[in-house]
Formats: C-alpha cells, structure tokens, sequence
C-alpha cells in the first residue's frame, strides 16, 4: 500500500467516532497520524497503527 492519503485518516478517524462517540478523534494529514481524545488522556494513532486499521476495514468489506 502507497502512503496514507488524507482520505484514509479522515475514514479511519470516521470509524472511530462511531465506535467510540464520546472521544474527541481528529485526522492529522500532515503527520498521517490520528488523535483520540477522552477520559483525560490522548492517544496518538502512527502511521503503521492506522494502516493497519485501514487495511484490516477494507478486508472486512
């Protein structure tokens, strides 16, 4: 898979705020990264983790 593109983040970021709807969940094209924020903590999500979301949606589709 090529690069992550800014459509990828903001899917996975999408999936995450139904999954989840009481965090804060923001896509950050410039750093292909994903933040996720609640219960008094932030998570980042790299590159590779949100790949890995990416690639594991599209197999269950």
């Amino acid at each position: 898979m090529a690069a992550l593109t800014a459509a990828h983040l903001h899917e996975v970021a999408e999936w995450m705020r139904r999954w989840q709807p009481t965090r804060r969940v923001a896509a950050d094209p410039a750093r292909s990264r994903i933040l996720s924020e609640g219960q008094d903590r932030v998570i980042v999500y790299e590159e590779a983790a949100v790949r890995r979301l990416v690639l594991t949606s599209r197999a269950r589709s």
